[in-house]
């Protein structure tokens, strides 16, 4: 779960949240992520808008379409029309999988505050499907444990998410990797997904992930290791080193990280992080706008 800017939601928007959607998923065709982004964009509103169109149904379908990307492979990016119908699916995920306000874990119910809060804080998210099959399989054990309370089952989007799409992929590559995006959201996509894409970087690639490691520990002084745990202990568990050591690396290194809440890490480590990671063949992977 990632980026710490509030986004304030529209009444409507907070209409879309209470109701029980439909939803659908889409499977494209592959994507070079840093060349192809803008024209996935075109394409994707249009696809929207011509479902939209089409529909004889007053049922609201959120759409989310999703790409394997070419440069890192078993990683697929999703794209959904907005936050709201992004975070329908995954936030629940992302609590369980990384913590939140001791909440790893967990199953939390849809109307949790903390969960509500959330909803309308990230702009993206990135998880490995191991974890997202323990979610799915907790999640389950929760939804029987309740007797079936559709407060703590799976909601649309998740159930279409991970029994359409996530489970399938699972099972042909263990090593797969989902990150996403919204077209409408608080951030600039760019932004977003090289921050995700980082992240599916880290994940996938050992030798990128074993340079970012060692130069967390060894040049990251304690006393900055403390104040970006602290930014980052308001969404995430701040105890956790894998996870802080992956979001540095993210935040250090994504576009337009020179205007965000990390400035004085990227002033002093940007350059340095990627001189490490350059001596090594490894190129941080890039939107070009």
């Amino acid at each position: 779960m990632k980026k710490l800017v509030l986004v304030l939601i529209t009444i409507n928007s907070l209409f879309v949240f209470s109701k029980n959607l439909n939803a659908e998923i889409i499977i494209g065709k592959k994507i070079q992520v840093q060349k192809e982004m803008r024209n996935w964009n075109v394409s994707f509103e249009r696809l929207v808008e011509g479902k939209e169109n089409d529909s004889t149904s007053n049922d609201y379908v959120t759409i989310t379409e999703c790409r394997e990307v070419t440069e890192l492979h078993g990683v697929h990016l999703c794209l959904s029309l907005n936050q709201e119908n992004m975070n329908l699916a995954l936030t629940r995920a992302g609590v369980f999988i990384e913590g939140h306000a001791g909440l790893k874990g967990k199953i939390i119910s849809h109307d949790e505050p903390e969960l509500l809060d959330l909803l309308e804080m990230i702009s993206g998210h990135d998880m490995k499907g191991e974890d997202l099959i323990s979610f799915y399989k907790a999640a389950s054990l929760a939804c029987k444990a309740s007797n079936y309370n559709s407060n703590i089952c799976l909601n649309t989007q998740e159930k279409e998410l991970i029994e359409k799409f996530i489970l399938p992929e699972v099972a042909k590559n263990p090593n797969f990797v989902i990150i996403t995006y919204a077209l409408y959201s608080n951030l600039s996509y760019v932004d977003v997904v090289t921050h995700e894409i980082l992240h599916a970087q880290y994940f996938t690639d050992a030798i990128f992930r074993k340079v970012v490691d060692n130069f967390w520990k060894k040049e990251v002084t304690i006393k900055d290791k403390e104040k970006f745990r602290k930014i980052l202990s308001e969404v995430q568990d701040a105890s956790n080193d894998y996870l802080m050591m992956n979001e540095f690396q993210a935040y250090i290194l994504q576009a337009g990280s020179e205007n965000g809440s990390f400035d004085i890490f990227i002033n002093k480590y940007k350059k340095l992080l990627l001189k490490s990671l350059l001596i090594e063949g490894k190129k941080p992977i890039l939107i070009q706008w």
